[in-house]
């Protein structure tokens, strides 16, 4: 049996994800590339608006 998936897997950029956790509420306190990643993955560090 083949399974055919016309489904797309994207990446946002560190700009896009920032806005959208700002536009969810958050207030993003340190954010970028992580080191052991190399260069790979965000890691965000955000909280809560009051």
């Amino acid at each position: 049996m083949v399974v055919t998936s016309d489904s797309t897997l994207r990446f946002r950029g560190r700009g896009e994800v920032e806005s959208s956790l700002v536009a969810n509420g958050y207030r993003v306190l340190d954010g970028g590339r992580h080191r052991t990643a190399r260069g790979r993955e965000f890691v965000f560090i955000a909280k809560r608006s009051a």
